[in-house]
């Protein structure tokens, strides 16, 4: 670096604290690094009288934009829309053809170009406060080469290659030079164009009585160059096929909008094209519809506005794998309270893992149904052509509009009535009704479409907008490509009642053991989908009782809440109803049919026999051996508390030894192997329900111990001699004697 150049950036740095606060408004979060500038100011003796009114001066900064995107940058709002459309970006290289943008930070000239423009453009307002001046300047000037290359400002306005914008509000003047239209002198010669490779020096001089300012910033001109993903390997095309993915990154503007060409090698006609549109770190990517190629030629893959020397060598693979769709869809569930949850790949894989989004093939009416359609190239297409549209509107505009992709349901044959016709699903009308949302998941390729049931809209006959009803079955067909390379993906749903059915539910009601408990257990199975947020509502009939206890729906389908039914009275009559399933009503009532013992019968050296009088049911009689703190299971006094973080505590810790399954419809009896236990190890026999109706043990939570009055269901064993009397009675409960209800 020249000792000049040090001086300079010492200067600018003192400077620069003395116009922090106009610096820091004009470039805000910009670092000095990032802009690699200087800004000089000296005392100058000769005072200029038509220089600008304030030399206030910040950092100099660069941008880029698509040259086609030059004529819009016709006002302040205009560039600040750029911005935040992402088509103007900070970079201090821009390519051929391209738009540059310098922000000049300096109140005082915006407001002289301001006043100096009645009648004409910008442009020739900021030309003529320049000329106005002796000591005004605004220079551009090639940095490096054998002479010099500079900016003709009048010549590159004459060629309709220069735009001002002044923006009073931020006190910045925004130069912009369309590159291919602007005019440089080399050497006398004023037909000259930038060419790439040059590095170019902006500076910006301005004076105000004898104080004068400079800034400075340097930028490049790179060559227009374009490259796909393969890495100069030829590029894989899948021929045959309504969307080929083709990608890669160019050193064009962000926001370019580029033509992709596939062409005959021998002919030089076209095959196919395909738009993309730059993104923010030069990348695109597109679909080629290659259904009507012919295959019985060569290839390349280029681009408009991309010279030849950018053109790929194409092999493409005629034994690709069929069009999409890839095996049939998926169908999966989730409570319509969380269909606005369905937002991205990560938030269905959240759906999955937390277990309110569940693969099941039934659907209750209202809930959500989600299809996962196997479709990578759709999938991309929705991607990269919907533009400011969301997934799901360029979803329902390409299955609605494209010969090459459908997506219909349609209730089954079999489940309509003989006198109507058959219930149809009409996209649009979901949509408008915010019925349905698509997810696209790039990264495998799958196509998520749910539909909330209690708003999507059916057609059957002269009626429109129905929805679905339990019983329907529908079959949805998803369809991609046209005539022989088409495929069709299929899959049957049924729509079912949201129902409700509590365990131990009879005839006359459901029967519960525990009445006038903190804990009264009520649970059950129900319809609708894992997940949902479930209101059980226990009343009695006249009035004076009314309580809601909330839980939510497991993966299978179970729920389960634990009421306080503690000073009900005898005669009271209650009534249970589930938000969730309106239709559904149900009479609570007191197991009565006789107590739930268990007691040990005999012991033996080679078995024990278990039997005990119980309630119509089945269940299990559990061996544990115990701890020695268990002894207190044999006190009153001290019964253990049936809670399920009591249970934890207790029966899920102990040692398990044998089990055996009963029907417990009056005495039950059954051999248990005598476990290999020493004969002074104290044992427990516990009896457990059978809630979900299998024949495995599964204990403490699916197939819980039984309480009752706060006290486990069961018997102390010692295996010692025989059972004790109480034991023997057949009558033993491990806790206090139980409440019994007239």
């Amino acid at each position: 670096m020249s000792l000049e150049r040090t001086t300079h950036l010492l200067v600018g740095v003192l400077l620069a604290v003395a116009f922090l606060t106009v610096s820091s408004v004009a470039v805000a979060g910009v670092t000095a690094a990032e802009l690699e500038q200087t800004t000089n100011e000296t005392a100058d003796t000769t005072t200029a009288n038509d220089s600008t009114a304030n030399a206030t001066l910040g950092n100099l900064t660069v941008w880029t934009a698509p040259g086609d995107d030059f004529a819009n940058l016709t006002s302040p709002a205009a560039v600040q829309a750029a911005k935040r459309e992402g088509w103007l970006t900070r970079s201090r290289t821009v390519a051929e053809d391209d738009t540059v943008v310098f922000g000049l930070p300096a109140p005082g000239l915006v407001e002289a170009v301001t006043e100096a423009n009645d009648t004409e453009s910008d442009a020739a307002a900021f030309l003529a406060v320049l000329g106005r001046s002796d000591t005004d300047e605004f220079r551009m000037e090639l940095t490096t080469g054998m002479g010099r290359k500079e900016l003709d400002l009048s010549a590159t306005l004459a060629a309709d290659g220069l735009r001002v914008v002044p923006d009073e509000r931020s006190g910045t003047l925004y130069v912009a030079l369309r590159t291919e239209r602007a005019v440089l002198d080399y050497g006398g010669d004023r037909e000259r164009s930038f060419e790439d490779g040059e590095d170019y020096r902006v500076n910006l001089t301005l004076t105000s009585g004898n104080a004068t300012t400079s800034s400075e910033v340097e930028w490049g001109i790179v060559e227009r160059r374009l490259a796909f993903e393969e890495s100069g390997e030829p590029v894989v095309v899948r021929l045959g096929q309504p969307c080929t993915v083709v990608s890669g990154e160019t050193a064009a503007a962000p926001g370019t909008d580029i033509e992709v060409r596939l062409r005959s090698t021998e002919t030089h006609r076209l095959q196919a094209t395909a738009r993309a549109t730059v993104g923010p770190s030069g990348e695109f990517a597109t679909c080629l519809d290659t259904t009507g190629v012919d295959r019985d030629t060569t290839f390349h893959l280029g681009a408009a506005t991309f010279n030849d020397d950018y053109d790929h060598p194409v092999r493409h693979n005629a034994s690709a794998p069929p069009a999409t769709p890839d095996g049939d869809p998926a169908v999966w569930i989730a409570p319509t309270e969380r269909f606005g949850d369905l937002t991205s790949p990560a938030a269905v894989d959240d759906g999955k893992q937390y277990g309110w989004l569940t693969r099941n093939r039934t659907v209750a009416v209202n809930d959500t149904a989600v299809f996962a359609v196997r479709a990578p190239e759709l999938t991309t297409q929705i991607e990269l052509s919907r533009g400011n549209a969301s997934a799901t509107e360029r979803f329902v505009e390409l299955v609605n509009r494209s010969s090459v992709y459908h997506f219909r349901m349609e209730q089954t044959e079999d489940t309509t009535l003989t006198e109507l016709d058959e219930k149809e699903l009409n996209l649009s009308m979901t949509l408008a009704r915010g019925a349905t949302r698509v997810v696209p998941d790039e990264h495998n390729g799958t196509l998520y479409v749910a539909l909330r049931t209690d708003l999507v809209a059916l057609d059957f006959g002269s009626l429109r907008g129905e929805p679905p009803a339990g019983g329907e079955d529908y079959r949805v067909n998803v369809t991609v490509g046209t005539g022989p390379t088409a495929n069709t993906s299929a899959v049957r749903v049924s729509a079912v009642d949201r129902t409700v059915t509590f365990d131990d539910e009879r005839s006359a009601g459901i029967v519960v053991d525990d009445l006038g408990q903190q804990c009264t257990r009520l649970s059950g199975r129900t319809s609708v989908a894992p997940g949902t947020s479930v209101r059980v509502d226990l009343r009695s009939r006249n009035g004076t009782v009314r309580t809601t206890h909330a839980t939510t729906v497991n993966r299978s389908g179970r729920f389960s809440v634990c009421a306080d039914t503690t000073g009900i009275p005898d005669d009271a009559v209650l009534d249970l109803r589930i938000d969730e399933a309106p239709d559904f009503e149900g009479v609570l009532i007191e197991n009565r049919t006789g107590l739930l013992d268990v007691s040990v019968r005999a012991v033996t050296d080679d078995e024990i026999e278990i039997g005990g009088i119980f309630r119509n049911t089945t269940g299990f009689v559990a061996l544990y051996a115990a701890p020695e703190a268990a002894t207190a299971l044999t006190d009153p006094a001290r019964p253990p508390n049936c809670a399920q973080s009591a249970i934890n505590r207790t029966v899920a810790n102990w040692t398990h030894l044998a089990v055996g399954d009963f029907d417990w419809s009056g005495y039950g009896y059954a051999e248990l192997d005598r476990p290999s236990i020493a004969d002074d190890r104290a044992l427990i026999a516990v009896a457990h329900r059978n809630r979900d109706g299998k024949f495995d043990f599964e204990a403490p939570t699916t197939d819980p111990p039984v309480c009752r009055d706060g006290a486990l269901v069961g018997t102390v064993v010692n295996l010692q001699g025989p059972p004790s009397a109480n034991d023997t009675e057949g009558s033993d409960r491990i806790g206090p004697p139980s409440r019994r209800r007239p």
